[in-house]
């Protein structure tokens, strides 16, 4: 996997200015090309094709320049930034966008609501990760430089694709990745031993990991350890550990598997993907499974 064009859908917030941000800033690490899209509502009167093109665009596109007017100004020049536009409902035109222009990673603002503020009016970031097939990462307010992958990983062959976009995404801009396996907790006072979905998972990174993964798997933990002293085995609730983890850890973002799909109801009693991101203080990112 190669990050070769970025997408950073926005609205014009603080949380959109800060996924501008990530993304000037992670297009030029990576020397990828780079298009900030907003999404308007179709007029009921109007027939727009998918993906812009519609009457009116040229006024969305020059409104959307003069927001972007003094972050684009202190970007490096060399780094190739197109606008776009669509229109409808944006949850679901900004996945048609990034999919239809073959982004690599898809980048949004995420916004702190509380569950009564997201049954009211929705949560776009939320509707987002539930759609696209593209990696995207959901970025919280006046977030730092991005240098430390967490990658939440289960041991199975499926989860080991989390491994790999995050091991990509930590090449292509220099970060580094630290695995972690969340397992279930302790029974009475046993000794706690690796699980078999453990041990299945150290095999697979021996067996799999390239040499670009071991140089961002030691940007992380030390070039003086094994694979297994990398890897970080925490027991408990899930979404609680890998908050505690990424804490522990100075995460800068959390990688984790994201299953496509679903209501779009109480974000509480979803996925852990998708309650991680409503709690977490760190950036997400969601690869679909």
């Amino acid at each position: 996997m190669r990050f070769q064009h970025m997408v950073v859908a926005v609205d014009e917030t603080d949380a959109g200015r800060s996924a501008v941000r990530t993304g000037l800033d992670l297009a030029a690490r990576a020397n990828a090309r780079l298009t900030i899209m907003t999404v308007t509502p179709a007029a009921a009167h109007v027939r727009v094709p998918h993906g812009g093109g519609g009457h009116g665009d040229s006024a969305i596109l020059d409104s959307l320049a003069h927001w972007l007017e003094h972050d684009l100004a202190s970007a490096s020049p060399e780094l190739p930034v197109q606008l776009g536009c669509a229109h409808g409902i944006p949850s679901v035109e900004i996945c048609r966008f990034a999919e239809d222009r073959r982004a690599d990673l898809l980048i949004l603002g995420r916004k702190q609501r509380t569950a009564a503020v997201r049954m009211l009016v929705g949560d776009t970031a939320d509707a987002v990760a539930r759609r696209s097939q593209v990696a995207s990462l959901y970025v919280p307010p006046r977030v730092g430089p991005l240098q430390k992958i967490l990658v939440a990983l289960d041991g199975t062959e499926r989860g080991f694709v989390v491994f790999r976009a995050a091991a990509a995404l930590a090449d292509a801009i220099g970060a580094g990745i630290q695995p972690v396996i969340i397992e279930p907790a302790a029974v009475g006072d046993a000794a706690p031993v690796p699980s078999s979905r453990t041990l299945a998972l150290l095999g697979q990174l021996e067996r799999l990991a390239t040499p670009s993964d071991r140089d961002a798997l030691a940007r992380a933990a030390g070039p003086a350890k094994s694979l297994e002293e990398m890897l970080i085995v925490r027991r408990g609730e899930p979404v609680t550990q890998l908050l505690e983890a990424a804490e522990a850890e100075a995460a800068d973002i959390v990688a984790i598997g994201n299953r496509r799909g679903g209501p779009p109801g109480p974000v509480e009693g979803g996925s852990i993907a998708r309650r991680f991101a409503h709690l977490a203080p760190e950036a997400l990112l969601a690869v679909p499974l």
